[in-house]
């Protein structure tokens, strides 16, 4: 049935996403002392997420006050840090934080703080916050390299949760601490980098933080793209069996590819990490192909020739009636986020043509979806454009305004 929820006119999609963005920002309070911003008035209320709260944000850099925001988002997360620079990749905000229990088992927070932080200076200069903050951005590297960086010097993950593209077949429910992921990967890359600038602008040696951003490209190129698929796959490095069957001769610790085409590998070519030769097999290979990628509703997240291609809302998926809930859909369905992920990488290598076909059927998808029922959707299928999963959801489909207005900003936050 179609609304328009607490509108009292038939929203435009701008209009929709404007009024959501305040209904999305979060104020202090006695449990929680910063501003922040939550995904969702409805599923994810009361919750910062990591990665959210990035894309969320650059999809409303035109809003005013959103640097408050922003900076609140990614003080919350340094407010909640351990002594060894751990900090989750999420927190419930309505309820106290018990920081003595085992941070062990847990994902950190993606590498993208220092991006966010970034991010809110070039809008609001605060020299002052990034000199107060610098040194804990530079311990919670210093866990992701202490913790979680294996022998050939690329990161991974812990096990699935958090990871963002909640059932990527090449992450879910894989043993723990086995997969070396290619967006984790590329996001260290760009957090290297925002730490190299931020580190020169408030006059600290930013040589050691730009030389850990180039030796990740290089590994990144070395040893997640398949020169055959020409594609950039998740690495499975292998797991210890001596807890399995005891005593074992030989571990399996070689790194093997994990051969799902996900959407997720576009990645290395949102930061420029791809030679423009990588680029262009990824792009013309697999990203435009109709047959893989492309579809009626934008970018597929994942390749319709998996056999894991499955572009339905999660509850029919699963058999689960569940009104929302963890994982989302992520083997086929088509997010905006997805698609704002492969313009801006259309956009980095010059596709500019492309890249219009791209804003042109997601801005289609999601003002059809508007029209119909009053509102948007989690995600959507990749043929009919229907909406699916959580109702009523925002977060990342804001980034439809910075696709419109043709302002790829992280190409500007990291060159």
């Amino acid at each position: 049935m179609k609304t328009t929820s607490d509108l009292n006119t038939e929203p435009s999609l701008q209009a929709l996403l404007d009024h959501r963005y305040r209904q999305a920002l979060i104020e202090p309070d006695s449990i929680h002392p910063y501003p922040g911003i939550q995904p969702s008035t409805n599923a994810y209320c009361k919750m910062i997420w990591d990665w959210d709260s990035f894309f969320f944000a650059l999809g409303h850099l035109h809003e005013p006050g959103l640097p408050k925001y922003l900076k609140g988002v990614v003080d919350s997360f340094l407010f909640y840090q351990r002594e060894n620079g751990f900090t989750n990749f999420m927190y419930h905000i309505d309820q106290p934080v018990d920081l003595s229990g085992d941070c062990s088992q847990n994902n950190p927070a993606k590498p993208i703080l220092a991006q966010m932080a970034l991010l809110a200076y070039e809008i609001d200069p605060d020299i002052a916050w990034l000199r107060t903050i610098f040194p804990q951005l530079d311990q919670f590297h210093l866990y992701w390299e202490t913790y979680l960086q294996a022998e050939e010097g690329l990161f991974y993950m812990r096990h699935h949760r958090g990871c963002g593209a909640d059932n990527h077949p090449a992450l879910y429910g894989r043993p723990r601490n086995s997969v070396i992921t290619v967006e984790l990967n590329s996001f260290a890359y760009g957090d290297y980098a925002a730490m190299a600038k931020i580190a020169e602008m408030i006059g600290q040696e930013s040589q050691p933080y730009a030389a850990k951003r180039d030796a990740l490209k290089e590994r990144i190129n070395t040893h997640l793209w398949d020169p055959e698929d020409e594609f950039y796959y998740n690495l499975d490095r292998g797991s210890n069996l001596s807890h399995i069957f005891g005593p074992v001769r030989q571990n399996p610790n070689w790194l093997t590819f994990l051969k799902v085409k996900h959407a997720m590998s576009f990645m290395p070519l949102v930061y420029g990490v791809a030679s423009t030769e990588m680029a262009k097999a990824v792009i013309e290979k697999h990203l435009m192909n109709e047959e893989r990628f492309l579809s009626q509703a934008g970018i597929r997240s994942l390749s319709r020739k998996e056999p894991l291609y499955h572009p339905c809302d999660i509850n029919e998926y699963i058999g689960d009636q569940k009104e929302h809930g963890n994982p989302s859909n992520w083997q086929g369905p088509v997010w905006t986020v997805v698609n704002y992920i492969a313009w801006t990488a259309l956009r980095r290598y010059h596709y500019e043509q492309e890249a219009c076909e791209i804003v042109s059927r997601a801005e289609a998808t999601l003002a059809g979806c508007l029209e119909q029922h009053g509102c948007l959707y989690e995600y959507f299928h990749p043929e009919t454009t229907a909406g699916q999963g959580v109702r009523d959801f925002i977060s990342f489909n804001a980034l439809i305004s910075p696709m419109l207005a043709n302002h790829p900003h992280l190409l500007r936050l990291i060159p």
